[in-house]
């Protein structure tokens, strides 16, 4: 896979203390907390002002592009997930967290099947 980081981003990772995840807050008043809720409560859907452009670069896309695509995204997303339980359970073993993913992948399948 190849990601492309600009400079900038380059230089903050390096200054980052990655050693501990870092909390993450988002600020009262901040387009996140304040498209999350709306004032009675309900879960209000946040705008997607790219959507448009990312359904044209998927029509331009081949059909082998797009499942290139979907592999891809989810070997990132599967990574995430393993490497946010590292994060999570820092003494567990590899043999270990490789169970904990699997429960809890378990958990997210239909069950209709």
């Amino acid at each position: 896979m190849n990601y492309k980081i600009s400079d900038q981003e380059l230089a903050e990772a390096q200054k980052a203390d990655l050693s501990r995840p870092q909390p993450f807050f988002l600020e009262q008043g901040s387009m996140q907390v304040d498209e999350i809720k709306e004032s009675n409560g309900a879960a209000k859907i946040k705008s997607r002002p790219n959507h448009k452009l990312y359904l044209q670069v998927l029509e331009k896309m081949g059909p082998e592009q797009r499942l290139a695509k979907a592999f891809e995204l989810s070997d990132f997303s599967r990574s995430l997930f393993f490497e946010g339980l590292r994060i999570r359970f820092p003494e567990k073993t590899e043999e270990e967290i490789k169970g904990i993913y699997l429960k809890r992948i378990a958990k997210c399948y239909n069950r209709n099947y």
